[in-house]
């Protein structure tokens, strides 16, 4: 496939996720600004990990769950991926992402795993930086 196709077939699809996410916005309310406003931006990446999860397990078992696509997953994960944009761009968090997670004192959970002791023990941004400039 050709730049152009593959560019115009771009579009069609960006268009396609914006009518989706406005039918969902009209039939959920904007749930998920509301989630990003009350608990910042790592409360925005949930989605997108809950997706990723579903979508692997998706692929893995070679899409017998007949409730949801592959295809309907990648334009979940897609329009989560632009609504966190959105909300960053809202509220000017793109800038600085790491001073809204210590702001909001929300701790990162299993971003490394050689320093985790157990799968749920939670460490903070201040905590990584230190281990990233220990190693």
């Amino acid at each position: 496939m050709e730049l152009n196709t593959k560019v115009k077939k771009f579009r069609e699809i960006v268009n396609e996720l914006a009518d989706l996410y406005e039918k969902k916005n009209h039939n959920y309310g904007d749930s998920f600004g509301k989630l990003y406003e009350d608990l910042g931006p790592i409360a925005g990446l949930v989605p997108l990990h809950n997706k990723l999860d579903r979508l692997t397990n998706l692929i893995k078992n070679d899409d017998k769950n007949h409730f949801e696509s592959i295809e309907d997953n990648f334009k979940d994960l897609a329009n989560y991926a632009i609504m966190n944009l959105i909300e960053m761009q809202d509220h000017n968090k793109a800038i600085d992402f790491t001073e809204e997670v210590r702001r909001f004192k929300i701790p990162l959970v299993g971003v490394d795993k050689s320093i985790m002791k157990t799968d749920t023990t939670k460490y903070s941004i201040d905590d990584l930086e230190e281990y990233s400039n220990e190693h």
